[in-house]
């Protein structure tokens, strides 16, 4: 019975046969379903469209218990964003149920090291490895995790045994010569690069470490055009950010990119380098991009036309030039001084102000107030800022209420004048900053908040000694006129120590076996700060005192130190030569650019030694006499005219070099301290300035006895030709062949000599 049953039950009438033919219908439907679904997920998460891509998945998930595949792709996309804890968590789940797929080991390793769980990665990555040996992805993502770690010399066999399974894979020749340039082996590196780039000719990352390479290879111009490729990937990366910076102050190019003023605007926006390093390159870009344009749209009384004004109003890397750098390109000064006039003329002559040109006006008017209004004014435009003065005035007289009209008035007025040179404009501080637009407030911090706030500072600032040098008083009087240098920007640091930084300055030096990290360093003349603020918010752990003859400039640099939160340091009012008053000694100190503007710099020396401790190190900045040649005929010049070191007669001087007047000097536009009446000073009106050779400074070291360790910031081209003509190693410390190297190039040191030496007793 039970058998005829059963076997009857297998002859489904006409009715089960209908219903299991739907029910198969469905199941092929649903499956075809869901592989489209995932198909497209796929697609998505290929195109980088991780949103779409991440909703597919989970609607994946949802309509099953388990789909370890899914699970994987997942926790792929979560390292992709950067999410360590959910890729961990889902490529657990996945890896219980294939303990045996390679790829979500390796994912794993990946994502415990984004995790943080260096241990967690390595035995995922084995795992990964022991599974398949042989597997070229396998050992390409062990390889980079051990090329991350620093574990370079393990990474190349696997890279080599993964190149021997699969030779035409672009990422993993271009992993191994990450390795090998990290050993410091660049031209090996080169060679893989180049053979990565044939094989992925299009690749932004393959294309941007060919450019890092090159700029190692000191190849600058063969440098820049792959490091634009590789942008859009790795732009991001300090390190490429770095490398950039050196192509731009070695490479010469002559014709605007697209590509390269996405470059600047990305490294503007990112907070990790000195933003005025780009000023040059950047203000170049749009004055090459303006050039032809400029003369094209401007109309018979040289105004340019609305179409062009509107389109110069709006450019966003022009903003960034003019609000936050010193304009250090003469191409774009030609062009922003008739600018300023138009400004004035026809944003005065509207009823109202767009909200982009108020944007513009203000980034202006930062641009002036940055470089000490080193621009001329024109008798019709001083005329018309008068009288907009008188306006602005008689608004002061009484209580503030922010308005349109008056933010237009001021912003214009600044583009001529500092604010706090107007009469009664105590009483702009008394309006909350809030109060005002948000274009606006940008610019009344910088011309208006910072200027009270240093004026409270100075008085916080403890004195030590005395000041009784009649040089020391003279220099002293310059710095308080003139504080030196306006600095704007500090970038994020990663913290390194006092080895490290060497390790970077000066990779020739090698460290005393009983060498000790310094705790604590004298920064002496620390100007408005911008030295030793980068230096201290890169040394958290390191203490710095810092002091300075002018209390504009310390007060300058405590605002700025206290704005972005540096704590480990403490500034002092007083004359290098009165140190000893201080009661302390140090394991470190840095002079640069101090001990040439004393009366006798070796007495100022023999005051450092007195406060160094024993096996200490000195960072020393002193001017070349060769290299300032033409600074030198400059200050001739400047004596024979009976010029002053006033604002007026530094503009006029600076006007006749632009002018062509002063022709055999005027090699100096092409140096940076050009653009700003305050660096402009420095370099040409000093009231004291001496300058040695490096024969000077190898007899002042011995007899101080002080041991020279080389010369640091220099071009890389500079480098790269002493290693040519100087190929021994030994011969970086030796300063006889750094005589004979500047005899033959004598503007090696236009900035000035910097170098380490260390005290031998």
């Amino acid at each position: 019975m039970a058998l005829a049953q059963s076997s009857a039950a297998q002859k489904p009438n006409r009715k089960q046969r209908r219903q299991a033919e739907r029910q198969a219908r469905r199941q092929r439907a649903g499956r075809t379903s869901g592989q489209a679904l995932l198909d497209r997920a796929r697609e998505q998460h290929i195109a980088g469209l991780l949103d779409e891509a991440e909703a597919g998945y989970r609607r994946l998930l949802e309509s099953s218990e388990e789909q370890p595949f899914v699970r994987s792709l997942l926790g792929a996309l979560y390292i992709q964003r950067g999410q360590a804890p959910a890729a961990v968590s889902e490529l657990e789940r996945a890896r219980a149920s294939l303990p045996e797929e390679v790829s979500i080991h390796t994912n794993l390793g990946l994502a415990y090291n984004l995790l943080g769980q260096p241990e967690a990665a390595d035995e995922s990555f084995g795992r990964a490895l022991a599974l398949r040996p042989d597997d070229p992805e396998a050992l390409k993502n062990l390889a980079g995790w051990l090329n991350e770690r620093g574990r370079h010399l393990e990474a190349i066999p696997l890279l080599e045994r993964a190149l021997a399974a699969a030779p035409k894979d672009a990422a993993r020749w271009n992993l191994l010569a990450q390795c090998y340039g990290r050993q410091g082996k660049a031209e090996i590196a080169l060679e893989h690069a180049l053979k990565a780039k044939s094989l992925a000719p299009a690749d932004p990352q393959i294309n941007g470490y060919l450019g890092m390479v090159l700029v190692h290879c000191g190849r600058f111009e063969e440098a820049l055009t792959p490091f634009l490729v590789g942008f859009p990937a790795m732009g991001h990366l300090r390190e490429y950010q770095a490398s950039f910076l050196t192509i731009l102050k070695c490479a010469n190019y002559e014709r605007y990119r697209p590509e390269m003023e996405q470059a600047l605007l990305t490294c503007f926006d990112s907070g990790l380098i000195d933003v005025q390093r780009l000023s040059a390159t950047a203000g170049a870009h749009v004055w090459l991009r303006y050039l032809e344009s400029a003369r094209s749209e401007a109309t018979e009384d040289g105004r340019a036309t609305r179409v062009h004004f509107d389109g110069i109003l709006a450019d966003e890397l022009l903003v960034r030039v003019l609000g936050r750098t010193v304009n250090k390109c003469l191409g774009l000064e030609m062009i922003l001084v008739p600018l300023r006039s138009t400004l004035l003329r026809q944003l005065r002559a509207e009823t109202e102000m767009s909200p982009t040109a108020l944007r513009f006006v203000v980034a202006f008017a930062m641009q002036c107030h940055n470089n000490s209004y080193i621009y001329p004014v024109s008798e019709a435009d001083a005329e018309a800022v008068a009288r907009l003065r008188d306006e602005i005035e008689q608004r002061l007289t009484g209580p503030v209420a922010p308005d349109p009209d008056l933010e237009i008035e001021l912003a214009l007025c600044a583009m001529y004048q500092p604010l706090h040179a107007l009469e009664g404009f105590r009483r702009l501080l008394e309006v909350p900053l809030e109060a005002w637009s948000e274009a606006l407030r940008p610019l009344l911090a910088v011309a208006l908040h910072n200027p009270a706030e240093e004026q409270e500072l100075r008085a916080t600032i403890p004195a030590f000694g005395s000041i009784e040098d009649s040089v020391s008083q003279a220099v002293r009087s310059q710095y308080e006129e003139n504080p030196y240098p306006r600095w704007t920007f500090l970038p994020s640091y990663q913290p390194l120590g006092f080895a490290a930084q060497m390790q970077i300055a000066a990779p020739w030096l090698t460290l005393p076996e009983d060498f000790e990290e310094p705790t604590d360093c004298l920064i002496a003349g620390c100007g408005t700060g911008r030295h030793p603020i980068n230096a201290a918010a890169m040394m958290p752990d390191t203490r710095f005192l810092a002091v300075d003859l002018s209390l504009s400039s310390l007060a300058y640099a405590k605002r700025m130190a206290r704005h972005h939160g540096i704590d480990n340091i403490e500034f002092r009012h007083g004359d290098l030569l009165e140190i000893a008053a201080l009661g302390r000694d140090f394991s470190w100190i840095e002079s640069a650019g101090v001990l040439h503007h004393m009366e006798h710099p070796e007495r100022g020396l023999e005051s450092l030694l007195g406060v160094l401790r024993p096996g200490g190190y000195l960072r020393l900045g002193l001017y070349s006499r060769l290299a300032r040649s033409a600074i030198n005929e400059a200050r001739a010049r400047i004596e024979a005219l009976g010029l002053r070191p006033t604002a007026e007669d530094i503009r006029a001087f600076r006007r006749a070099i632009i002018a062509r007047e002063e022709a055999s000097i005027d090699q100096l536009v092409t140096l940076s301290d050009f653009f700003d009446l305050d660096s402009f000073r420095d370099l040409v009106f000093h009231v004291q300035e001496h300058q040695f050779t490096v024969p000077d400074l190898k007899a002042m070291l011995e007899r101080q006895g002080l041991a020279f360790c080389g010369f640091i910031g220099l071009r890389p081209t500079v480098f790269q030709q002493f290693q040519r003509r100087f190929p021994e190693p030994a011969s970086l410390t030796d300063m006889d062949c750094w005589t004979a190297f500047e005899d033959e190039n004598p503007d090696s040191f236009i900035g000035m000599y910097e170098f380490w030496c260390r005290s031998k007793r």
